[in-house]
């Protein structure tokens, strides 16, 4: 029989009994949406707290390449969570969280290219005629294992730097990005690269998810952070912040008036919940009148 003394002693302490901290660790990242990730998660983690108590973020190390970080994530001793478009590798050596926290956008590849040559797509209907031209591409993007794919004829650099300095130097035609990072990267490069515009006629349509990815020895940290995306998803608040911070590129994308090229990802997981439509920015009310297809 236990000690009533000693249970009065627990029924006191209970309320200065914690959870132990969550703490993701995560690369800083390559792109210039940061910021947008980075608010993401940690709203997942802040809708959680109640359930699972208190979190920390902390920010571990520079930029990483995606080959490099996937070894981070697997082992889990620098990093224990990465986000990135998806691809084998990365569902095969982590805990996949199967939301696209990017909602789609990245679906939809918009073409940087030299304001002198824009009559090269004039006449761009078909994968066909763009396979014909030069496009420039990152080692490592998932992307460009598609593109590769298809026999696309393609430059790979090391950076994007690199190929933006090529593509303003006329030595490749094209550089495929998000419509949530075309405008951006432009106007970054504006006094740089001052000849680089976005083709105003096509747009690219290649499913590629964009995911959190966890370490395997943070089971419940997926869990948590899962949770609170569903929580997001279920309150509206990752639409809302999606559209706080795109709205005004997909509103200039202007996908509706383009040519849409569309290009299958051969490794696109069969696990990819694309059944889920409130999962896509392209199926939101707002969104209808686009004709994306």
């Amino acid at each position: 029989m236990f000690n009533p003394k000693i249970l009065m002693m627990i029924s006191c302490l209970l309320p200065f009994i914690t959870l132990a901290k969550d703490v993701v660790r995560i690369n800083k990242g390559q792109d210039s949406h940061t910021q947008y990730k980075m608010i993401i998660l940690q709203t997942a983690l802040a809708v959680t707290e109640k359930k699972y108590g208190d979190y920390e973020v902390i920010i571990n190390g520079p930029p990483t390449t995606i080959k490099r970080a996937i070894m981070e994530i697997k082992s889990g001793n620098t990093i224990n969570a990465f986000m990135a478009v998806t691809t084998p590798a990365w569902e095969k050596n982590t805990l996949v969280i199967r939301i696209p926290v990017r909602r789609g956008i990245l679906n939809y590849r918009l073409l940087s290219v030299h304001k002198n040559n824009l009559d090269k797509f004039a006449n761009v209907h078909t994968l066909d005629d763009l396979k014909k031209l030069q496009g420039g591409v990152r080692i490592g993007w998932a992307t460009t294992a598609v593109l590769k794919s298809h026999a696309f004829k393609l430059f790979e650099a090391n950076t994007l730097r690199g190929l933006y300095h090529m593509l303003e130097n006329n030595r490749v035609d094209y550089i495929p990005r998000g419509a949530n990072e075309i405008y951006n990267e432009l106007l970054l490069r504006k006094n740089s690269h001052p000849n680089l515009v976005v083709e105003p006629s096509l747009a690219l349509y290649i499913p590629a998810p964009y995911y959190i990815f966890i370490s395997p020895k943070e089971a419940k940290l997926a869990q948590r952070i899962e949770e609170g995306l569903e929580l997001m998803i279920a309150d509206g608040s990752l639409e809302r912040i999606f559209y706080q911070h795109y709205a005004d590129n997909i509103k200039r994308a202007n996908l509706a008036n383009r040519r849409i090229i569309t290009i299958g990802n051969p490794f696109l997981p069969v696990e990819t919940p694309l059944a889920r439509k409130e999962l896509w920015f392209e199926n939101d009310p707002q969104m209808q009148s686009l004709e994306l297809h």
